[in-house]
């Protein structure tokens, strides 16, 4: 049965503020902010020098450095669609430095929106996702190290968009949950927020549920796995 909960953190004075609330706070889009500094000057010197070990990295299925996702994300929410539209961001932040950075700086988000999906049915989709498109870290070995490194942060991770009081309600996504039963969920939870993050381990659907909302909201859809995919099929091209 679909289910949606809010999750806040332990300690007084936390607002929890859902859908409409949150949705009208995040519908009022900022200002375009500054050139970024903080996640952009030491990114891209990241960037420049590890930039091929890092998208070895991502076939791996590994955590890539801080900086260097960084950089790439803070690139697209810098463009002016982002700007003008809002966005949808799913795939990040994967670490506790990137959502202090996130939260802390000019894109903070309106909503989160995790997807709750118990791991074997994740293993069942990744590998079916492999077979279906042949990517490189859709297959066993590598989905497990994936998993384990999405279970290492998660909660920590959590915990700090949490204690910044930022909204963020849980939809449960399994295999019973039908695709557009889940997205009526995440629709009610997020309302007409422009900045909304779209969380959950990998093969929870987090990409299908962006592209949803974003259709529906108007938003633009920034997954910073595919940017990265993008970046390591141009750093091959000949």
């Amino acid at each position: 049965m679909l289910s949606s909960r809010l999750v806040s953190p332990a300690r007084t004075g936390f607002r929890a503020v859902l859908s409409h609330a949150a949705a009208s706070e995040g519908s009022r889009l900022p200002p375009p902010p500054p050139p970024p500094t903080a996640m952009h000057a030491a990114a891209a010197a990241a960037a420049a020098t590890q930039g091929k070990h890092m998208l070895q990295a991502l076939s791996d299925g590994a955590l890539m450095n801080d900086a260097f996702v960084e950089q790439i994300v803070a690139q697209r929410l810098c463009k002016p669609d982002c700007y003008a539209s809002g966005w949808i961001l799913d795939g990040f932040p994967r670490s506790v430095n990137q959502a202090r950075r996130l939260m802390d700086g000019p894109w903070r988000p309106a909503v989160a929106v995790e997807l709750a999906v118990d791991k074997h049915c994740l293993e069942k989709r990744l590998l079916l996702r492999g077979e279906r498109f042949g990517r490189a870290d859709d297959c066993a070995s590598v989905i497990e190290r994936r998993l384990h490194e999405f279970e290492r942060y998660a909660h920590d991770v959590k915990n700090v968009l949490a204690e910044r009081e930022l909204p963020i309600v849980s939809v449960r996504a399994t295999e019973r949950d039908a695709e557009h039963t889940v997205f009526d969920a995440v629709r009610e939870a997020v309302g007409d927020a422009r900045r909304v993050l779209i969380m959950g381990a990998p093969g929870c659907g987090k990409g299908t549920q962006a592209v949803l909302l974003s259709a529906q909201n108007g938003c633009v859809h920034v997954s910073s796995g595919d940017l990265l995919r993008n970046l390591q099929s141009a750093s091959r091209a000949p």
